[in-house]
């Protein structure tokens, strides 16, 4: 008898790589990561399947993946690789695929900068990362718009506040 292959379970696949000790501090990282992915999958009304690869890294490594892929060399919060780069609404009955990359400074920074807590700053930048392999953009006011109203419907279902309220009221202070 042929050995059967085995079958992945169905719905979204979502592998964590941690390769920096910050992360380690964080209680049940890989539910606050995966239950953000799928926030994410749902605010945008797609189906919760597909495969996302999240690297929880430190800033060096985040720095080198922006030269390299984007040609800047600055670290930034969270990196978005999708597997195939289809407009939203191409692609909106089928799951996502892709790596999103987080570097745990800049996020612990931030958050601290933002007075919250790391563990909902990075769950917002999962839902950010997850949308732009979803196919995603904020290269315009538009689009910008459109992907900050998911992120707060997702950020919602987390329990977790609008974090844009804050950015805009401090703005204008």
């Amino acid at each position: 008898m042929k050995p059967r292959p085995r079958r992945r379970p169905a719905g979204l696949q979502v592998e964590i790589m941690i390769d920096a000790s910050g992360w380690g501090g964080l209680d049940d990282i890989e539910g606050l990561v995966e239950g953000a992915a799928r926030a994410a999958l749902h605010a945008c009304g797609r189906p919760d399947t597909g495969e996302i690869s999240v690297l929880l890294t430190d800033d060096q490594r985040l720095r080198a993946l922006n030269l390299r892929y984007r040609n800047k060399d600055a670290s930034t919060n969270v990196l978005s690789f999708a597997a195939a780069t289809l407009p939203a609404a191409q692609t909106a009955s089928q799951g996502v695929c892709g790596d999103i990359a987080l570097a745990f400074g800049t996020i612990a920074s931030e958050a601290a900068g933002e007075d919250k807590a790391i563990a909902d700053h990075l769950r917002h930048l999962v839902i950010h990362g997850t949308l732009h392999l979803a196919g995603y953009d904020h290269e315009n006011a538009a689009d910008a718009d459109a992907m900050e109203a998911i992120e707060i419907t997702a950020l919602a279902s987390l329990g977790i506040a609008n974090p844009y309220l804050v950015s805009h009221s401090e703005s204008e202070a």
